[in-house]
């Protein structure tokens, strides 16, 4: 990450908090230049490029529409798509993105087998960790650091102390600009998962770019209507972020709810996949 590029994304974090706290009275581009300390060319540009979508376009749609249109729109997708298994333009589906778990032997030989490319980059959401193996993205994760990074590979290396790490910085960085970019398809997920936590996320992977859904209806999509609590555990034991696209999961009223990587991040994840803005979230 670049020496301005934390404290840009931190800036958009809070303009994207203080755009929501005065939805009722929306406040001018130099109203919230100078709440941010800087100049209304500073803060457009940063929000535009970090977001995709500019401070006023931000308000218009998500101000209005996020509690109620794209909950509704949300739900009618998500059973469409599974009943009719249906794929186009601008979503994940889960022909394009496979979620593979880790298989029993790997996981029953600590990883004997694996090689795990590991790094940090940047993404226009901020830095980003990623591990990588043979048959796809391992983890992806936000983080604030490369300190950060380094625990979250401890971590990893405990849970697969027999397997290969290789740090890989560049490998790291091409991977992360290819999942950021736009038309990205076939890829392949080798994470660890319970076959509940496969169910919830090929559920999810289902919505399309710009749609939301609740706890409640993805519990209702995979057969376990009284589940919503486990399925909130699945998505929080997400670990590639992004690709499977929990900030998709809304609560049942329509509130934004927990995030790992913080509410601002998953209302900009949001913003950037309404049409019309440059989405980063992978679409085919």
């Amino acid at each position: 990450m670049t020496a301005d590029a934390a404290p840009g994304f931190r800036r958009t974090a809070e303009a994207i908090r203080f755009l929501r706290a005065h939805a009722t009275d929306p406040p001018s581009l130099a109203h919230l230049a100078a709440h941010l300390g800087v100049a209304p060319a500073v803060a457009q540009r940063e929000f535009r490029r970090l977001v995709g979508i500019s401070p006023k376009r931000f308000q218009q749609d998500l101000a209005v529409q996020r509690a109620v249109g794209l909950l509704d729109r949300g739900a009618d997708v998500l059973e469409a798509s599974l009943e009719a298994g249906l794929s186009g333009p601008g979503r994940l589906h889960d022909h394009l993105i496979r979620v593979e778990a880790v298989s029993p032997g790997e996981w029953k030989s600590q990883g004997q087998a694996l090689v795990l490319v590991h790094g940090c980059g940047t993404s226009r959401f901020g830095l980003v960790w990623v591990v990588l193996t043979a048959r796809g993205v391992h983890r992806l994760v936000f983080v604030t650091s490369p300190a950060e990074g380094d625990v979250l590979l401890a971590a990893t290396q405990a849970r697969f102390p027999r397997a290969t790490f290789r740090p890989d910085p560049q490998a790291a960085q091409v991977a992360i600009n290819r999942i950021f970019a736009l038309g990205v398809e076939n890829l392949t997920l080798q994470v660890v998962a319970t076959p509940f936590q496969l169910a919830v996320w090929k559920a999810i992977l289902a919505l399309p770019a710009g749609a939301t859904t609740t706890y409640g209806r993805v519990a209702t999509a995979i057969g376990r209507d009284s589940a919503q609590r486990a399925v909130a555990q699945a998505l929080a034991a997400n670990p590639v972020a992004v690709l499977i696209p929990c900030h998709r999961v809304l609560r049942e009223d329509g509130a934004l709810s927990g995030y790992r990587w913080g509410c601002a991040l998953k209302l900009g994840l949001l913003a950037a996949e309404e049409p019309g803005s440059a989405g980063p979230a992978p679409s085919a």
